[in-house]
């Protein structure tokens, strides 16, 4: 497998010399495996040569991080995201990235080393450039969506891209103002947030305020957010929405941990100065990523981002890639990143079928949405029609935001105390709200298109599965013969994506406890004239025994899937006694007793 010198030097060429994707930023010539036993280090996709980015354990600053290297081989030269203790480590010695990763991962310190892997725009250009009409909102009812509103200024949607056209005359109205900055000293971090001049975004490419025009970032953030109803051009998901700007998606991974980082420091300062300052991100579209790239080994840094980024409530919709790749199999960056808060997009097509060029995947893939022949916004101030996953995930963002917007009252309470298990909320609306389309059936968690109708009846109607904010969770059992009384209790409230903790208490006696999550869309299986979970279509099974003295307690994760429609639980006492059990619908949450 390994390549050849023309290879190399042709990868080398397409991101030193000037490209238009890549002329934000100056990059090292890179990288591909040389053989099978580098590819289970740095995978298949190429990568920058002469760095590496390295996360350390908690409490490491740049100063330590350098002092734990040998200096004559490595310096780190950057910090890149503080609250995760990723740095920037540069190669001084000419070691191959592969060697020095193995090398780095080896120090106590270090929670892993990653190579600088390179990102491509996940766009296809279009066939008929003509084809302008915004077949996409038919599809997903976006008029009928519109009945609930028409977004809010109070939602941030972060378009991670190339750049855009902040005075494009569709999107001006839209695009994100920072009035300290803007109304501040030219070279002075007037707001306080670690960003010098960030007036509308940020740009990661060069560390400054100043946002390029890009055509394919244009593009997405009209698609997302083009101000509607205003007698020009077309209009987005959002009619009023804010548009924040980050340029930083094409180059390398350490770029995109920068541009990750702008969008989770300006919500978090949201959070902590209660709104006056920062940004109220809700969500980023990111139509951008490695082709192949494993995100649960060689690529963690990724996934690190958006759980970071998920802790304050910010969902990242990607694009997934652009061919007909089983993700499944082959995996990708961002698109098989295990984050809850990742919502990977697919493309689908005027006629609602999968695009042929655009990958799927059961179990990583989450939906699609129309993606072909797409009329947006573009940088010479006009508009134009494209094609790809690039095109489907603003439709995704956008609706993210816009239901924000229309969200209903107890689902604000939720967002104001719990801002993390919101957004999953509002991620498992859209999931379970999709259109289900043949072409997706099998080949995507949810089985469908978006339907921002559908999801603008269910977000603006959510209620937390009828037991408000504080719902409980308690089995009082009963043993063969009436022995080994018990209780079983959970310590949260028990909500789809979470983790639900049991305790069990006052059991006399060796018991066993077995919880069930049902998944499947019928519960078949027949037990003492009770009706339980199949336990071969996809149930999830979690079996504990009390100690001595009967308490004991375990957790288990309820998964975030559209399709879990029941949870059962019962107890076996040396023996299986499961006319105990009871079957209860669960949607968001839930309160509930179960027992005799």
């Amino acid at each position: 497998m390994k390549p050849s010198t023309k290879l190399l030097l042709s990868l080398a060429a397409t991101v030193t010399l000037g490209s238009p994707l890549f002329a934000q930023q100056v990059l090292s010539p890179v990288q591909i495996a040389l053989d099978d036993a580098e590819i289970v280090i740095v995978g298949e996709a190429p990568f920058l040569s002469g760095q590496v980015i390295v996360r350390f354990v908690g409490g490491v600053d740049m100063q330590a991080a350098g002092q734990m290297l040998d200096g004559d081989r490595y310096f780190v030269s950057e910090e890149l995201v503080p609250a995760l203790n990723m740095f920037l480590v540069q190669i001084n010695d000419g070691t191959r990235v592969a060697k020095a990763i193995t090398e780095l991962s080896e120090l106590e310190a270090v929670l892993y080393a990653n190579p600088d892997g390179l990102n491509t725009s996940r766009d296809t250009l279009p066939n008929d450039p003509s084809y302008g009409t915004q077949w996409g909102h038919t599809k997903m009812q976006s008029a009928q969506a519109w009945d609930f509103g028409t977004g809010s200024g109070d939602f941030v949607i972060s378009v991670v891209d190339g750049g855009c056209k902040i005075d494009h005359v569709d999107l001006v109205s839209n695009i994100y103002k920072n009035t300290a900055e803007i109304n501040g000293t030219p070279g002075f971090d007037d707001d306080g947030n670690g960003y010098i001049d960030d007036k509308n975004g940020w740009n990661a490419y060069n560390n400054n305020g100043s946002i390029p025009n890009d055509g394919h970032g244009t593009h997405c953030n009209g698609i997302a957010g083009a101000a509607g109803n205003n007698s020009k051009g077309v209009a987005g998901v959002n009619w009023n929405t804010t548009l924040m700007p980050v340029a930083g998606s094409s180059g390398s991974t350490s770029t995109v941990t920068k541009a990750y980082n702008y969008v989770y420091a300006q919500k978090n300062l949201w959070i902590n100065t209660g709104g006056s300052k920062g940004a109220n991100v809700v969500v980023t579209s990111n139509s951008f990523g490695i082709d192949k790239g494993n995100c649960q080994t060689t690529y963690k840094a990724w996934n690190d981002l958006y759980n970071l980024m998920g802790t304050v409530g910010i969902l990242s919709c990607g694009a997934t890639a652009n061919a007909n790749w089983n993700i499944d199999q082959v995996s990708d960056t961002p698109t098989a990143c295990a984050s809850n808060f990742m919502v990977a997009v697919t493309n689908t097509t005027q006629s609602d079928v999968k695009n042929s060029g655009a990958a799927y995947g059961l179990n990583t893939i989450d939906l699609g949405a129309p993606g072909t022949s797409i009329n947006s916004t573009y940088s010479n101030g006009g508009y134009t029609n494209l094609t790809g996953t690039s095109m489907a995930t603003p439709q995704v963002a956008g609706a993210v935001a816009f239901l924000h917007s229309i969200a209903s009252a107890e689902l604000v309470t939720l967002r104001n105390s719990n801002p993390s298990q919101a957004a999953l909320e509002i991620k498992a609306v859209i999931l379970a709200s999709v259109d289900p389309l043949t072409s997706l059936a099998g080949k995507t968690v949810s089985g469908g298109r978006l339907n921002l109708f559908k999801a603008a009846q269910a977000v603006s109607t959510w209620t937390n599965g009828g037991g408000g904010t504080g719902g409980t969770f308690a089995a009082y059992g009963t043993g063969l013969g009436g022995a080994n009384i018990g209780t079983l209790a959970s310590t949260s409230t028990p909500n789809i994506g979470t983790t639900m903790v049991l305790n069990a208490s006052n059991f006399n006696g060796p018991t066993t406890l077995r919880m069930i999550l049902s998944t499947s869309q019928a519960s078949l299986s027949q037990f003492g004239g009770t009706v339980l979970v199949n336990f071969g279509a996809a149930a999830i099974d979690k079996l504990f025994g009390p100690t001595v003295g009967g308490a004991a307690s375990t957790s288990i994760a309820i998964p975030l899937q559209p399709a879990i429609v029941g949870l059962t639980v019962y107890m076996q006492c040396g023996g299986s006694d499961p006319t105990q059990s009871q079957n209860i619908a669960m949607s968001h949450g839930l309160a509930c007793t179960i027992g005799m």
